[in-house]
Protein backbone atom coordinates (compact mmCIF):
# COMPACT_ATOMS: atom_id res chain seq x y z
CA UNK A 1 0.00 0.00 0.00
CA UNK A 2 1.30 3.48 -0.83
CA UNK A 3 1.31 6.25 1.75
CA UNK A 4 1.77 9.96 1.05
CA UNK A 5 4.16 12.02 3.14
CA UNK A 6 4.28 15.78 3.44
CA UNK A 7 6.50 17.92 1.23
CA UNK A 8 8.81 18.81 4.11
CA UNK A 9 8.97 15.30 5.54
CA UNK A 10 12.44 14.25 6.63
CA UNK A 11 11.72 10.81 8.09
CA UNK A 12 14.24 8.13 7.23
CA UNK A 13 13.24 4.62 6.23
CA UNK A 14 14.69 3.02 9.37
CA UNK A 15 12.86 5.50 11.62
CA UNK A 16 9.59 4.87 9.80
CA UNK A 17 10.09 1.09 10.02
CA UNK A 18 10.78 1.36 13.77
CA UNK A 19 7.66 3.46 14.36
CA UNK A 20 5.46 1.11 12.34
CA UNK A 21 6.85 -1.85 14.29
CA UNK A 22 6.20 -0.08 17.61
CA UNK A 23 2.61 0.75 16.60
CA UNK A 24 1.65 -2.52 14.94
CA UNK A 25 4.25 -5.16 15.76
CA UNK A 26 4.93 -5.55 12.03
CA UNK A 27 8.43 -5.61 10.60
CA UNK A 28 8.18 -3.66 7.34
CA UNK A 29 10.60 -2.37 4.76
CA UNK A 30 9.55 1.12 3.61
CA UNK A 31 10.34 1.71 -0.07
CA UNK A 32 10.45 5.37 -1.06
CA UNK A 33 8.98 5.60 -4.57
CA UNK A 34 9.26 9.36 -4.74
CA UNK A 35 10.12 12.12 -2.27
CA UNK A 36 6.56 12.10 -0.93
CA UNK A 37 5.41 8.52 -1.52
CA UNK A 38 6.42 5.45 0.44
CA UNK A 39 5.26 1.89 -0.17
CA UNK A 40 4.98 -0.66 2.61
CA UNK A 41 3.57 -4.14 2.32
CA UNK A 42 1.20 -4.34 5.28
CA UNK A 43 -1.86 -6.49 5.90
CA UNK A 44 -5.09 -4.69 5.10
CA UNK A 45 -6.09 -4.97 8.75
CA UNK A 46 -3.06 -2.88 9.77
CA UNK A 47 -3.33 -0.23 7.04
CA UNK A 48 -5.17 2.30 9.22
CA UNK A 49 -2.59 1.98 12.01
CA UNK A 50 0.25 2.44 9.53
CA UNK A 51 -1.57 5.42 7.99
CA UNK A 52 -1.73 6.98 11.46
CA UNK A 53 2.04 6.54 11.90
CA UNK A 54 2.65 8.18 8.53
CA UNK A 55 0.13 10.95 9.29
CA UNK A 56 2.05 11.76 12.48
CA UNK A 57 4.84 13.06 10.24
CA UNK A 58 2.61 15.43 8.32
CA UNK A 59 2.45 19.03 9.58
CA UNK A 60 -0.71 19.79 11.58
CA UNK A 61 -2.36 21.84 8.82
CA UNK A 62 -2.01 18.91 6.40
CA UNK A 63 -2.97 16.06 8.71
CA UNK A 64 -6.69 16.28 8.03
CA UNK A 65 -6.12 16.18 4.29
CA UNK A 66 -3.68 13.27 4.64
CA UNK A 67 -6.09 11.23 6.77
CA UNK A 68 -8.92 11.99 4.36
CA UNK A 69 -6.75 10.84 1.44
CA UNK A 70 -5.77 7.62 3.25
CA UNK A 71 -9.40 6.85 4.14
CA UNK A 72 -10.49 7.60 0.59
CA UNK A 73 -7.89 5.14 -0.74
CA UNK A 74 -9.04 2.47 1.71
CA UNK A 75 -12.75 2.95 0.96
CA UNK A 76 -12.26 3.04 -2.82
CA UNK A 77 -12.34 -0.77 -2.90
CA UNK A 78 -15.93 -0.79 -1.64
CA UNK A 79 -17.35 1.10 -4.61
CA UNK A 80 -19.91 -1.04 -6.41
CA UNK A 81 -19.94 -3.80 -3.77
CA UNK A 82 -23.33 -4.89 -2.44
CA UNK A 83 -23.76 -3.98 1.22
CA UNK A 84 -24.32 -7.62 2.10
CA UNK A 85 -21.06 -8.61 0.35
CA UNK A 86 -18.76 -6.21 2.21
CA UNK A 87 -15.93 -7.83 4.13
CA UNK A 88 -15.42 -6.99 7.80
CA UNK A 89 -12.38 -4.88 6.85
CA UNK A 90 -14.36 -2.95 4.23
CA UNK A 91 -17.07 -2.29 6.82
CA UNK A 92 -14.43 -0.90 9.22
CA UNK A 93 -13.05 1.37 6.51
CA UNK A 94 -16.53 2.68 5.70
CA UNK A 95 -17.26 3.22 9.39
CA UNK A 96 -13.97 5.09 9.81
CA UNK A 97 -14.79 7.30 6.80
CA UNK A 98 -18.24 8.12 8.16
CA UNK A 99 -16.89 8.82 11.65
CA UNK A 100 -14.19 11.04 10.15
CA UNK A 101 -16.76 12.96 8.12
CA UNK A 102 -18.89 13.42 11.24
CA UNK A 103 -15.89 14.86 13.08
CA UNK A 104 -15.68 11.93 15.48
CA UNK A 105 -12.06 11.07 14.64
CA UNK A 106 -8.95 13.10 15.21
CA UNK A 107 -6.03 13.07 12.78
CA UNK A 108 -4.57 10.01 14.52
CA UNK A 109 -7.89 8.15 13.93
CA UNK A 110 -8.78 8.17 17.63
CA UNK A 111 -12.41 8.67 18.64
CA UNK A 112 -12.91 12.18 20.02
CA UNK A 113 -14.85 12.97 23.18
CA UNK A 114 -18.59 12.69 22.58
CA UNK A 115 -18.99 16.34 23.59
CA UNK A 116 -16.75 17.33 20.67
CA UNK A 117 -18.82 15.75 17.92
CA UNK A 118 -22.13 14.27 19.15
CA UNK A 119 -24.57 17.12 19.69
Amino acid sequence: MDFTLSVDNRIAGDQLAAEVKAATGLAVLPIFLAPRTVRMDVPEAQAAAVAAVVAAHVPAEGKTAAVKRQLRQAVQGTVGVLLTDLTAQQQRYLLAALLFRAGALDSALRIRSLDEWLT
